[in-house]
């Protein structure tokens, strides 16, 4: 009888293990569902917010395009008065400076808004009759 109690007790610790070993295996396996679980949560959540950052950035950007010709606009504007500023500068460094007569100052500036376009030329045309 005394070895069976001993086979019982060494049958019901082999019991027990088993069953400790089962229960950390199952908890193992849970843990790493839950962590796959969060993974796949957080990756969906991930694409959630880039889909919804797109389709803002889709609906900034269309809400946004009249700004754009608009702004092609003012650019093409600046340009030309640049161009306008500079040929001031041209006419005032050079133009003036070699003139002898007011007559020939008039038309050296006539001769040199030649290849303006016609609203630009206006423009200095109309600052020659301030002089006239």
């Amino acid at each position: 009888m005394g070895k069976e109690k001993d086979k019982d007790k060494k049958d019901k610790d082999k019991d027990k293990k088993d069953k400790d070993k089962d229960k950390k295996d199952k908890d193992k396996k849970d843990k790493d569902k839950d962590k796959k679980d969060k993974d796949k949560d957080k990756k969906d959540k991930d694409k959630d917010k880039k889909d919804k950052d797109k389709k803002e950035k889709d609906k900034d950007s269309k809400s946004q395009e009249w700004k754009l010709s608009i702004s092609k606009t003012l650019d093409n504007y600046t340009h030309a008065y640049e161009k306008i500023t500079n040929k001031f500068r041209d006419i005032d460094n050079y133009i003036l400076k070699d003139a002898n007569s007011k007559q020939e100052f008039i038309e050296k500036v006539k001769k040199t808004i030649e290849e303006l376009p016609e609203p630009s030329q206006q423009i200095f045309l109309t600052f020659l009759k301030s002089f006239e």
